[in-house]
């Protein structure tokens, strides 16, 4: 029951905050965006008399938009865009501010592009941006729902390290969750978003509730001890199909 009060505050929370945006930038009320919403869904034609957008415009259309007077528009296409340097830009000019990615589930061992955050590949880019004399700050982008806690503490300890020597920020993105939020905490600052996820330092799982089924077959549950601070719980069989389904054999399947 708790867990379903919090996905449904959570979530109601997001729908209004995004009544609240879209409303502010078309320049309506939440009731009457909340309105339109209860209405939908639109085609392009009344999404333009309703105001919920500015033009319909075909490609050829658009780039006439772009020209504004001007002579010539100059397009270049992303796979361009990635093969420019950044002298070309001006931008190696001074001090620079590194800005780092950590993007995904947090392990050891060395991040897999875009996806996972590696323990050893972020440790490796914090200890560069340190020993940089260019890099006057450095901005951590974290998009992570957590991990490892080993591989956590270890980011951790490299910003804090960083910490110690320049300016460090961290920007959440979507998700700063469990390890996302540790490694974030002993910064300079942390900016997030109004709608980021973030904080829920723990471990949190589910499990079956096994008791009525098990009573069924003539089953039960008892606790082995080992010490004060270290349960366990094992399943003591005393039924006609004891053991069946075990991998080994306590008997046989048939």
């Amino acid at each position: 029951m708790f867990h379903r009060t919090k996905i449904s505050e959570t979530f109601g929370y997001i729908f209004e905050y995004y009544i609240a945006s879209v409303a502010e930038a078309r320049g309506k009320t939440e009731a009457e965006f909340r309105e339109l919403i209860n209405r939908g869904i639109f085609n392009a034609d009344k999404a333009k008399e309703l105001d919920l957008v500015d033009s319909l415009l075909y490609e050829d259309e658009l780039l006439v938009f772009l020209k504004d007077g001007t002579a010539q528009v100059h397009m270049i296409d992303h796979s361009c865009y990635l093969k420019s340097k950044i002298s070309d830009s001006g931008l190696s000019k001074g001090k620079k501010i590194a800005l780092l990615y950590g993007v995904g589930p947090i392990h050891t061992g060395e991040s897999i592009k875009g996806q996972t955050m590696g323990s050893s590949t972020v440790a490796h880019w914090l200890q560069n941006a340190r020993r940089d004399n260019a890099v006057a700050a450095v901005v951590f982008r974290v998009d992570s729902p957590g991990g490892s806690a080993v591989a956590s503490d270890i980011i951790a300890r490299e910003l804090m390290l960083t910490k110690k020597q320049k300016p460090v920020i961290v920007s959440m993105s979507d998700v700063a969750g469990s390890g996302g939020y540790w490694v974030a905490m002993d910064t300079h600052k942390i900016v997030a978003h109004p709608q980021s996820l973030t904080g829920s330092i723990g471990v949190i799982f589910g499990k079956f509730n096994k008791e009525q089924v098990l009573s069924l077959r003539d089953q039960s549950i008892f606790e082995h001890h080992s010490g004060q601070m270290a349960p366990h719980s094992a399943g003591l069989r005393k039924g006609p199909d004891s053991g069946c389904h075990a991998p080994c054999g306590h008997r046989p399947l048939t």
